[in-house]
């Protein structure tokens, strides 16, 4: 007896690209449902998909023409089933509206506290090594010393005469240690060396434990680096112009229809507290509708029962989008107002009054 004949299974993605896209849906592990209902939702509680895991869907993700054949087999109402397995993992994201952005925001909207933290931390070590050189009494006594060596060696300038002190940089400090001695307390006997003998005639009690304990926080702020600042500042300023364009033009997308009042509300544990203020006085500002036959009583225990007929829908998902923006535009200030020294960080905005640099100010005649 012959066997039954096995229906083919219909196929409208390219080979290649279907076998790429389902190597990236194994490795990552992702239920192509519940990442449609998160990007739907804009929450990365839904479906958790890290920056890497996003970035490699989309450099596989088939064409717009592609998928618009898949949408459309599927809302001709032909059987599903029928299709390969790629295809129908892939149905539930072609559904979304506009779904790489979405993605990018959701894995933003995931990653930005833990993203905004570190370079913060990062920016307090620095400030902290900064305050440290620049309050530290020993680094002013050793520079001091240095300035002396440094202008009698190469410009025979006497401290003590009316002459002017040229300044030493950064980098002759750093070779201080280069320069030998010949005839020296010990072996290897340098510039360094006799800097430090210097200044521990002058302050005897100075011991090695009191140097490392003042000057704790410098290997830190010494392990920061610059470059790799600047980057991620820049990747954070690239993320603030995204969410301010998808705003901008695309805020269409991101709308709920009047009628999904029921729709789950958007909860992002990183800007809960943000949105949370805005929803407020948003329902608060909104009018109560009144019919024209009847109307509709004013007192709190009247209209205790009729807030949710009353009251229209608040956008959460442009909500969300509005204080992420915010929240983003704020640190972004924050960031440039810090490198431009107006800004510190643990110090606020206006310091109390009397406090050092607010205290009254008078004339050198009094």
């Amino acid at each position: 007896t012959s066997q039954p004949a096995v229906p083919s299974r219909i196929e409208f993605l390219p080979r290649n690209v279907a076998q790429n896209i389902l190597i990236v849906l194994k490795r990552s592990r992702i239920d192509t449902n519940q990442l449609a209902m998160g990007l739907k939702r804009l929450d990365p509680a839904v479906c958790k998909i890290s920056n890497d895991e996003a970035e490699r869907l989309l450099e596989v993700w088939p064409s717009p023409k592609v998928l618009q054949e898949i949408l459309d087999y599927a809302d001709r109402g032909e059987d599903v089933s029928r299709l390969r397995d790629v295809e129908r993992e892939v149905l539930p994201l072609a559904r979304v509206l506009r779904m790489g952005p979405r993605l990018r925001l959701m894995v933003l909207a995931g990653t930005l506290n833990s993203r905004t933290e570190e370079l913060l931390a990062q920016l307090a070590r620095l400030q902290a090594g900064c305050d440290v050189l620049r309050s530290s009494v020993v680094l002013k006594d050793i520079i001091h010393v240095a300035v002396i060596v440094f202008n009698f060696t190469n410009f025979g300038t006497m401290a003590w005469k009316d002459e002017p002190l040229r300044g030493v940089d950064v980098q002759s400090l750093r070779r201080l240690q280069e320069t030998k001695a010949t005839r020296g307390d010990f072996p290897g006997f340098n510039m360094l060396h006799w800097l430090l003998k210097e200044l521990l005639r002058h302050r005897p009690g100075l011991r090695l434990q009191d140097i490392e304990a003042e000057f704790a926080p410098v290997p830190m702020a010494a392990g920061v680096s610059l470059e790799q600042l600047r980057k991620e500042a820049a990747l954070l300023r690239g993320d603030l112009l995204f969410v301010r364009e998808e705003l901008s033009d695309h805020r269409h997308a991101y709308e709920e229809a009047p009628s999904s009042a029921s729709t789950p509300v958007l909860e992002s544990r990183s800007l809960e507290d943000d949105v949370r203020p805005q929803e407020e006085s948003e329902s608060v500002s909104t009018p109560v509708i009144e019919s024209e036959t009847s109307a509709v009583p004013t007192t709190p225990e009247a209209t205790a029962g009729q807030e949710d007929v009353a009251r229209p829908p608040v956008n959460r998902r442009c909500t969300f989008m509005e204080a992420f923006l915010g929240r983003g535009a704020n640190f972004a200030s924050f960031a440039e107002a810090w490198m431009l020294g107006d800004e510190r960080i643990g110090i606020p905005e206006m310091s109390h009054a009397g406090a050092n640099g607010f205290g009254p100010t008078l004339a050198k005649d009094g």
